[in-house]
């Protein structure tokens, strides 16, 4: 399949999962937008990309900020005019393994924003330009934890199971 000339922003883009994914797109023929908190890495994905002969840049953004989800999708739309997938890897989970009745409020808040709030603000925000852009594809990523439970993280599957529901 090719997305030749596709423009696809990968959250999460700076290792694991999302690090592959850009890597793919791009050798499908995508313009991959790498995004994440860690913007070193995202730069190491962009660069690997680039020497690979692709099109490919690193953008700062920490999806528990919506203004910064704003900042990306407008900066996509400046750098390549359009915005035609939308590919959300970013997540994070955290006190693996730790009783609900020890977990921190603190801890609940920040896998809460990042992996829910963060999905809701890529979709609120790539939405309007996709549609300027003749449309487009949202991929948020979640978990069977989400569905089932059984996670070693009480915030981790919560979180998720508010992703299927978007």
């Amino acid at each position: 399949m090719s997305f030749k000339d596709k423009v696809i922003v990968v959250t999460g883009g700076a290792e694991g999962l999302g690090r592959t994914t850009a890597l793919q797109c791009a050798d499908v023929g995508a313009k991959v937008i790498v995004a994440d908190v860690n913007l070193d890495g995202a730069e190491d994905t962009a660069k690997t990309i680039t020497n690979g002969g692709g099109i490919a840049c690193a953008i700062a953004v920490d999806l528990a900020r919506e203004g910064q989800v704003a900042c990306l999708i407008e900066q996509t739309e400046r750098t390549f005019g359009r915005l035609d997938i939308l590919i959300n890897c970013a997540g994070i989970l955290l006190n693996a393994g730790q009783r609900v009745d020890q977990f921190s409020s603190k801890s609940w808040a920040e896998v809460i924003e990042v992996n829910l709030s963060g999905s809701f603000f890529c979709v609120k925000h790539a939405v309007p330009l996709m549609v300027k852009s003749g449309g487009g594809v949202l991929v948020l990523l979640a978990s069977g934890a989400g569905i089932f439970g059984g996670s070693s993280s009480v915030a981790y599957a919560a979180s998720k199971g508010g992703v299927q529901g978007i």
